[in-house]
């Protein structure tokens, strides 16, 4: 059994920016007019061909080498690093652990968790968290920055969100929290929405002529509206200006009956514009299927491959990207592990032979999680 590689870090080493005298390259000479540079005189190009080499704690450091390097912090949002999975051993764990699953490497954040109890992470953007605790409580949490933002609790201990998605960094003006409720019977759901000030949730309620049954993966952020992938593989679009709800009525669904409840993960992403929807089971001798939305003609077109995308999916968060490099393409990545926690091995998908990678004699999977791509920013 491979033994799990632990860094240990704490939020205030990550963030912290570093003083250091400019380190020159060369030194000049009367003899040879050799021409000093500084680091920070690199092209910000060649800077970013390190990221792939690097740990995940460099990766962290890097921008805070020198003033011209902290523009590589955007390195991270164009889609060039693979996103990490933020996990919990246990409801009752202090600390999440890291892993990058491209560079097979697990890192330890100390403590940044505090003394929550109960714990569940849901949903990830921009580098933040959305977390509960117990039946009732929900916050954002930066692991990198340790910034923490309490909403309030949820109206009882019975109530529970479907879905739940943000608009942009919580630090901006426009961030408002979206969470989704939807009846058992799907004729029925309820929005509701909190922005920074507000005591309490805002909630709108919609009824229904078309039941929606939903998968219970996040609402994606598109052109303004939300939208929810339902079992079937039907969709419902929430509009948070015109405060409207619609399911997709020419939208023909991949399902024609309502898979139960756990049977099968559905997951919603977006990717330059473009909606992707995959149906997978937990049971490793099945196939994952992929579709795109073809949006004009309105239908789900199943992907034979992915091209140079790579797709990162838990029960809760999906995430798209192009591939960081061409060996990751066309892959699928879910959140378990080869031969227990204690492993580096994370599981794929491959969508050229179909089949799950490495080969597997157990699987385990951290009882919470989330897929997410780390901000180090502190505002």
């Amino acid at each position: 059994m491979q033994t799990v590689q632990e860094v240990v870090f704490n939020s205030s080493d990550v963030v912290r920016s570093t003083e250091t005298d400019s380190t020159v390259i060369g030194q000049e000479d009367e003899t040879d007019s050799v021409i000093s540079r500084q680091w920070d005189e690199l092209p910000i190009e060649l800077v970013e061909l390190l990221f792939p080499r690097l740990s995940l704690v460099d990766c962290l450091r890097l921008p805070s080498v020198c003033k011209g390097w902290s523009k590589t912090s955007s390195f991270f949002w164009k889609g060039r690093v693979c996103p990490w999975l933020m996990h919990l051993p246990n409801l009752k764990y202090r600390s999440c652990k890291f892993f990058d699953p491209c560079k097979e490497y697990t890192q330890k954040s100390n403590a940044v968790l505090g003394a929550h109890d109960h714990l569940s992470l849901h949903f990830s953007k921009d580098g933040w968290v959305v977390i509960t605790e117990g039946k009732k409580s929900v916050f954002l949490l930066n692991p990198f920055t340790s910034q923490v933002i309490n909403l309030p609790l949820l109206p009882s201990k019975d109530y529970f969100f479907d879905g739940i998605s943000f608009t942009s960094v919580p630090t901006s003006p426009d961030f408002v929290v979206y969470g989704f409720f939807f009846q058992i019977c799907g004729e029925f759901v309820e929005i509701s929405s909190w922005r920074p000030g507000e005591e309490e949730w805002s909630v709108l309620q919609f009824w229904q002529s078309i039941p929606f049954f939903p998968s219970s993966n996040n609402p994606v952020l598109l052109r303004g509206e939300f939208y929810c992938l339902g079992r079937k593989g039907e969709l419902g679009v929430f509009n948070p200006e015109l405060e409207t709800w619609n399911v997709l009525c020419k939208l023909e669904p991949i399902h024609l009956t309502v898979p139960h409840y756990g049977n099968e993960c559905c997951h919603l992403l977006e990717l330059d514009g473009d909606l992707i929807s995959v149906f997978r089971t937990d049971d490793i001798r099945t196939s994952i299927r992929a579709f795109k939305l073809d949006q004009l003609e309105m239908v789900w077109k199943k992907l034979e491959h992915l091209g140079g995308m790579t797709f990162f999916v838990d029960r809760r968060n999906s995430i798209a990207i192009t591939s960081p490099e061409k060996n990751y393409a066309n892959r699928i990545y879910v959140p378990w592990f080869e031969d227990g926690m204690n492993s580096n091995k994370g599981i794929f998908y491959c969508m050229e032979d179909n089949k799950y990678h490495p080969s597997m004699h157990r699987v385990d999977g951290p009882v919470t999680c989330v897929w997410m791509v780390p901000n180090l920013l502190s505002s």
